[in-house]
């Protein structure tokens, strides 16, 4: 090979990589100039949302090979690790080297399958190590000393790290969903956030189903990692790709770098949804991958408006360790009425829930060989317990599908779905609970709350939104959206309509704004937080657990 040959190979490699470093800054492009907020958001799904993507294996595929493929290797997106693959099978090579994908939005905060499963704007490969201790943990910047685990390359280590931190990952992994969080390397952080973003703004009604708050705890984050991480080359040119291949639609977020700002931070209101909602619910729990005895780990599926509905719980039985179901032992010989599993429901302010004949309860459950040959299945409901199926485990060993017809129910502010189980022959006998469905309805009763003096916002000048966490302790953060600048006062009440204390009072900006509610000085119960604005005001119902 001469020298003028490895000069001109040279020359272009530079010049590959000098338009690859550069292109961001040319190519950056100002779409719908001048519209903000959710005007802004309504034009980018209209625009950018693709009709066709890719089934999962297709997408994969496509990733591992061409979207994600350098110089023979994979690059892990969190830890910067790279495994040698030949492009031909890089799927399954990288799987084999312990790869798998990532959904930048979590699998378990959208409801359904389809477009948002499939989405290559927000997959990536990862190491299944670290992709698991992400889990469907929220975004921060963590301190060092919250921090559990440090993820570089191919080490993960509990130590503080030497050098640069921005070069590792980080996890918090708290007692509690709400407590533990992860923190990307810097210089993905950007591409996380625009992928966020990106998802939200397409696929939102999934996600809300799933989880109202996890999108609006993490905004302000998200923006903070969008700004510390610009578009480069690289990630330019990966939504020009996959933008061929999903309807010709690219990620705008990556197109242009002030859409964060126009569409989420300038006159944004929140999501919009309809004053009156009424319509069916829908909860699950399948504890994929479970590998927690911990109550507050068994969250379900998908959240619904108008309702919350609990993590899956146990009342005097153990927990008996097991993947992918929810297993319980210590069963007693004979019914027990304070003893079960279950799941709880409680609608927000102004709701009600109930059931139809149309309305099921899908689950599937087995026993082991010493385990509980008797089960019933209860719904209670104030005072009431009304059995809706029950009968006997047999044989041992082999699971058993059952679909259940709800009664007919209206009104239901709270509520419980237990699972008795009796006449085990040893107290290390399991019951186990591999997946549950619950299907029913809720209606906006549109009656305001227990506070008489409260009105109607026909106007939606405002809006209070749901509180997150809740119940909530030490804190709780109170989140509301005003359509224009106005003068509003922020109170707290108990249920008697007495004020506790006023929060706040005074002017601000349009847009949306939070509080944080701290617990200092009360004590538990429920409490309502009331939003005035002029003569029309909102409330919502808030409970502090100590």
């Amino acid at each position: 090979m001469n020298n003028t040959y490895i000069r001109s190979i040279s020359i272009s490699l530079f010049l590959l990589l000098f338009a690859l470093s550069s292109l961001p800054s040319q190519a950056q492009q100002t779409l719908f100039p001048g519209v903000t907020g959710n005007a802004l958001i309504d034009s980018l799904r209209k625009h950018y949302k693709p009709t066709f993507v890719a089934s999962y294996d297709v997408a994969r595929d496509s990733m591992f090979k061409s979207f994600n493929y350098e110089a023979g290797g994979i690059e892990c997106f969190y830890t910067g690790n790279i495994v040698k693959v030949s492009q031909s099978n890089a799927r399954m090579e990288a799987q084999n080297a312990g790869y798998n994908t990532e959904h930048i939005w979590p699998v378990s905060k959208f409801i359904g399958r389809g477009n948002p499963y499939s989405d290559l704007h927000h997959l990536r490969p990862t190491k299944a190590d670290v992709n698991a201790s992400r889990n469907n943990y929220r975004f921060r910047v963590l301190n060092t000393s919250e921090v559990t685990t440090f993820w570089r390359g191919a080490v993960s280590q509990s130590t503080v790290p030497t050098g640069n931190l921005g070069e590792w990952s980080k996890t918090k992994k708290g007692e509690t969903f709400d407590d533990s969080f992860f923190e990307p390397r810097d210089v993905v952080k950007g591409d996380v956030a625009r992928a966020k973003f990106y998802f939200y703004t397409m696929y939102e009604t999934e996600a809300l189903a799933a989880d109202r708050d996890y999108f609006v705890s993490q905004m302000n984050t998200l923006r903070q990692f969008h700004q510390q991480d610009p578009v480069d080359g690289i990630e330019f040119l990966r939504t020009l790709k996959i933008g061929r291949m999903q309807s010709g639609k690219e990620n705008p977020f990556v197109l242009d770098s002030t859409l964060v700002r126009r569409a989420f931070f300038t006159n944004y209101t929140g999501p919009v949804i309809p004053p009156t909602p009424a319509g069916r619910f829908i909860t699950e729990y399948t504890f994929s991958g479970t590998s927690s005895c911990d109550d507050e780990d068994l969250e379900p599926n998908r959240q619904n408006l108008g309702i919350t509905f609990s993590n899956f719980f146990r009342k005097g039985v153990n927990c008996n360790l097991v993947a992918n179901a929810f297993n319980s032992n210590g069963w007693p010989t004979s019914f027990d009425v304070n003893t079960y599993i279950g799941l709880s429901g409680e609608t927000s302010t102004n709701y009600k829930a109930g059931f139809s004949k149309k309305d099921t309860l899908s689950l599937v459950i087995r026993r082991s060989s010493t385990g509980p040959n008797q089960y019933r299945l209860v719904l209670a409901h104030g005072n009431s317990l009304t059995t809706l199926r029950e009968g006997s485990l047999e044989p041992a060993g082999s699971s058993i599908e059952l679909n259940v017809a709800m009664p007919e129910i209206t009104g239901l502010t709270q509520f419980e779905v237990r699972i008795y189980a009796w006449n085990s022959t040893s107290s290390s006998g399991t019951f186990r609970v591999a997946t549950l469905k619950l299907v029913g309805d809720v209606v906006n009763t549109n009656v305001g709350t227990t506070l008489n003096e409260d009105t109607p916002d026909k106007a939606r000048q405002f809006e209070l939104l749901p509180a997150y966490p809740n119940p909530f302790n030490p804190s709780t953060t109170l989140r509301y959206s005003l359509q224009s600048n106005s003068y509003i006062a922020l109170s707290l009440f108990d249920v008697s309509g007495r004020k506790v204390k006023d929060l706040f009072q005074g002017y601000q900006s349009s847009g949306f704004h939070e509080f944080q509610l701290l617990a200092d000085g009360l004590s538990s119960g429920v409490y309502i937080a009331k939003l005035q604005h002029g003569s029309l005001s909102q409330s919502i119902k808030i409970s502090l657990l100590k």
